[in-house]
C-alpha cells in the first residue's frame, strides 16, 4: 500500500545572541516528553550535530505549544491553526517569552519518530529549520495514532544556560551493551531567559564510555559550555533460571513462582525430577511448606489422632497447631492427605500472618464473585482478605472456595505471601 506523508515547513526570524556559562550538577529531574518525542528530540539533535551545530533544548512551555499544534493538525494541515491565526499564535498561548526567532516544520503520514525525521531530513525547507544556528530550543509533539507530528523552534532574546543537572530516569543500572542513547539520561538546565531547558543525553556527548565492559565505569559529558562525568553500572545479560524439575517448563505461567517456591526451600519434588505441577497439594504439605520457612522450629505436640508420630509431616503439624495456625477438620482430626482448598489456604495464610504479628485488617468486597455465598463461616475473613492482598484472584470470575488447588497454585500463592505480605 502506497503511503501519504505531507510536510511542511515555516520560518520566523529575528536576532539571537547565544551565550553560554557554567555549570553545577545534582541529579534530580522530571520528564517533559514521553517516549515517541524523546526520540524525535534526540534525532533532530542528531542532525545538527553531524553539520557542527549545537544539540537543541526543550522546555515545558514549547513542549505545550507542539502538543497542542500536534492536536491541531488532526483537524487542520496547515501552518495556520483551526481558528484561522498563524502557527505561532500558540507561543503566546503557553506564554512564551520575548521571541528572538521561531520555526515550525509539521508532517502527517509517518509511523515513527525515524520515520518523520527522515522525512524532515529530505525536505531542504524542514532541514533547514532543524540545523539552523539561530535556534536554541524546539517543542516536539507527536500524535502517534494520527499520525501527526510537529516541531516547534525558538529562540529567546539572549539565551544562556547554567545549573545542569541529571535525571536517570531509568537508574543508573544497565545491562552490558546498554548505549548513553538508550540509558534515558535527562540533563535539566536553566536558560537565563526561557527557564528550565531539558537535552536528552545521547552518544556524541559522552566519553570514556565503554558498552561492552561490565562494572562502574565513570563517564565524561560534554555539551555546550559544561563539562562534568557521572557514573553507571554495567552487568552482564542474567542467565534464565533452568527449571528444577523435567516437568516444569519455562514457558508456563507458574514457572518463576516454582523457582521462587524452591530457591526458599518452600518445595520439593515428588520424585524422578518431578513436581507434578497440576497435581493437588495436600494439608500436610501445605503446613510443611510453612513450617520449612520458618526454619523447621521443635515445638508444640500432636494432640491430632489421625497424625502419626512417625509421619514426615508430624513436627510440621505439631508447629502449626501450637501455633494457632491449624485447627483440625473436627473430631480431633487433622486429615493429612485431604486435598487443600482454596479457602483452607486462605485460612492457615491468614492465621500464619496473624500469629507472627502482620496486618490482617485488609477486606476485599466479595460480593462482587457470584459464588461469595459458597465461603464457608470460618474461612470468610480470610478469603477477604487473602483477595485484598492480591493472594487469591478469581478463576474465571469466580472464588471456587471449595476447589482444590494444585501445587502449581499453590506456588503462586505462596510467592505473592512472602514478596506482598511477609516481606
Amino acid at each position: 500500500m502506497k503511503r501519504f506523508y505531507h510536510i511542511l515547513s515555516l520560518l520566523l526570524a529575528f536576532v539571537l545572541v547565544l551565550q553560554i556559562f557554567p555549570f553545577s550538577l545534582a541529579e534530580e529531574g522530571s520528564l517533559p516528553l514521553w517516549d515517541e518525542e524523546w526520540q524525535m528530540l534526540l534525532l533532530a539533535n542528531r542532525e545538527r550535530l553531524k553539520v557542527g551545530q549545537a544539540p537543541l533544548t526543550t522546555t515545558d512551555f514549547l513542549q505545550e505549544g507542539a502538543g497542542i499544534r500536534a492536536v491541531e493538525l488532526q483537524e487542520l494541515f496547515s501552518h495556520d491553526r483551526p481558528d484561522g491565526s498563524a502557527c505561532f499564535s500558540v507561543l503566546d498561548e503557553v506564554g512564551a517569552p520575548m521571541c528572538a526567532a521561531a520555526g515550525e516544520n509539521i508532517a502527517f503520514g509517518f509511523f515513527d519518530a525515524t520515520d518523520v525525521t527522515q522525512g524532515w531530513v529530505n525536505s531542504p525547507g524542514h532541514y533547514s529549520n532543524m540545523i539552523d544556528p539561530d535556534f536554541v530550543h524546539v517543542g516536539v509533539g507527536a500524535v502517534v495514532e494520527t499520525r501527526n507530528w510537529a516541531q516547534l523552534f525558538f529562540s529567546g532574546e539572549a539565551c544562556s544556560y547554567e545549573n545542569v543537572k541529571l535525571s536517570f530516569l531509568s537508574g543508573n543500572h544497565f545491562k552490558v551493551g546498554t548505549t548513553i542513547d538508550e540509558m534515558m539520561i535527562l540533563a535539566e538546565m536553566e536558560c537565563k531567559n526561557c527557564g528550565t531547558s531539558y537535552l536528552p543525553l545521547m552518544n556524541e556527548f559522552c566519553s570514556d564510555y565503554q558498552p561492552d565492559q561490565a562494572g562502574h565505569q565513570d563517564v565524561t559529558v560534554r555539551f555546550f559550555d559544561f563539562e562534568f562525568s557521572f557514573s553507571v553500572a554495567l552487568e552482564e545479560e542474567p542467565t534464565p533460571p533452568t527449571s528444577p524439575f523435567a516437568d516444569v517448563i519455562s514457558s508456563e505461567w507458574y514457572f518463576d513462582a516454582v523457582c521462587f517456591a524452591v530457591h526458599h526451600g518452600l518445595m520439593n519434588g515428588m520424585g524422578e525430577n518431578r513436581l507434578i505441577p497440576n497435581g493437588n497439594m495436600t494439608r500436610a504439605m501445605l503446613v510443611t511448606v510453612l513450617w520449612r520457612y520458618v526454619g523447621s522450629p521443635d515445638e508444640g505436640e500432636l494432640t491430632f489422632t489421625d497424625v502419626p508420630s512417625n509421619e514426615w509431616y508430624a513436627e510440621a503439624v505439631a508447629w502449626a497447631a501450637h501455633n494457632g495456625i491449624v485447627g483440625g477438620v473436627g473430631n480431633n482430626k487433622f486429615d493429612p492427605n485431604g486435598n487443600i482448598t482454596r479457602e483452607q489456604i486462605a485460612a492457615i495464610l491468614y492465621r500464619y500472618a496473624g500469629s507472627n504479628g502482620i496486618d490482617t485488617t485488609k477486606r476485599a468486597d466479595l460480593s462482587a464473585f457470584p459464588d461469595a455465598n459458597r465461603v464457608s463461616a470460618y474461612a470468610n475473613d480470610a478469603i477477604g482478605w487473602a483477595v485484598a492482598e492480591g493472594l487469591i484472584n478469581g478463576s474465571d470470575g469466580k472464588l471456587q472456595p471449595l476447589g482444590n488447588a494444585t501445587r502449581a497454585q499453590v506456588a503462586a500463592i505462596l510467592m505473592r505471601f512472602i514478596q506482598n505480605v511477609i516481606n
